[in-house]
C-alpha cells in the first residue's frame, strides 16, 4: 500500500513537471494569449441613443473584423452609447460597421455626427506583471522569515527549502496552465495569481502544522 502510495506520488510529480515544461516553452516560444485591453487597440464609439445588447453588438462587429479580436461595453450613464474595441480598423470597416449597426435597430447614424475613434496605446505586460512578482516576492519573504521563526527548532533549512519549493512550483503550474490553455490575460490574472498564492501558502503552513504540532 505504501509503495503504490509513492508511486502513485512520483507519476503525478512526473505529470506536474511535464506541465510546467511545457507551459514554460510556451510562454518563451509563442508567449501568453495577451487580452486586447492590453494591446494596442482602437476604440470605436458609437452614439445609438436606443437600448441595446452588447451580444447583439459584438455578433455585428465580428462580421466585420472577423480575424480581429473584439470587445464591446455600454458607456454614459444611460447605456446608450456603444464602445467596440478592436486591434486596427479602416475608414471602410468603420462606415461597414455602422451601416449594419443601423439596419440592425432601424436607425440613421452618421460617421460625422454619432461615431467617434480613440486610438490606445498597448499597456506593458511586463510592466503588470513586474508589479506582481514584487508583491510576491515581498510575500514570499515574509512567509520564509515566519516559517523560519516558527520551527526554528527542527531541520529549518529543509522545512523552508521543501516549502518554497512547493509555493513555487504552485504558481509556475498556474502560470503553464494559462500558457498551454490560452487563457486571455486581462484584468482578472494579477487577482487569480494573488488568490492561488495565497491558497498555496495556507495549504503549505497547515501542512507544517499538522506535522510538527
Amino acid at each position: 500500500m505504501k509503495k503504490a502510495k509513492i508511486c502513485n506520488n512520483k507519476i503525478l510529480q512526473l505529470i506536474l513537471i511535464v506541465i510546467i515544461v511545457v507551459g514554460l516553452v510556451i510562454t518563451a516560444t509563442i508567449g501568453l494569449n495577451v487580452s486586447l485591453i492590453y494591446m494596442k487597440n482602437t476604440t470605436i464609439n458609437i452614439k445609438l441613443d436606443t437600448s441595446f445588447e452588447n451580444s447583439d453588438i459584438k455578433n455585428i462587429a465580428k462580421e466585420v473584423y472577423q480575424d480581429q479580436k473584439v470587445l464591446v461595453q455600454k458607456v454614459e450613464i444611460y447605456e446608450d452609447m456603444v464602445a467596440v474595441t478592436v486591434q486596427h480598423t479602416t475608414d471602410e470597416q468603420k462606415q461597414e460597421l455602422l451601416n449594419k449597426v443601423n439596419a440592425f435597430y432601424g436607425l440613421e447614424k452618421s460617421i460625422e455626427e454619432d461615431v467617434t475613434v480613440e486610438n490606445n496605446s498597448n499597456v506593458r505586460l511586463r510592466s503588470v506583471l513586474e508589479e506582481c512578482i514584487s508583491t510576491l516576492a515581498i510575500s514570499f519573504i515574509l512567509v520564509m522569515i515566519y516559517i523560519a521563526i516558527r520551527y526554528r527548532k527542527n531541520n529549518v533549512i529543509d522545512i523552508i527549502t521543501k516549502s518554497s519549493v512547493k509555493i513555487v512550483e504552485i504558481q509556475f503550474l498556474l502560470l503553464s496552465i494559462i500558457a498551454i490553455t490560452r487563457l486571455p490575460v486581462n484584468r482578472l490574472t494579477v487577482p487569480t495569481v494573488l488568490f492561488v498564492y495565497g491558497v498555496s501558502v495556507y495549504w503549505v503552513i497547515s501542512r507544517l502544522e499538522k506535522k510538527f504540532k
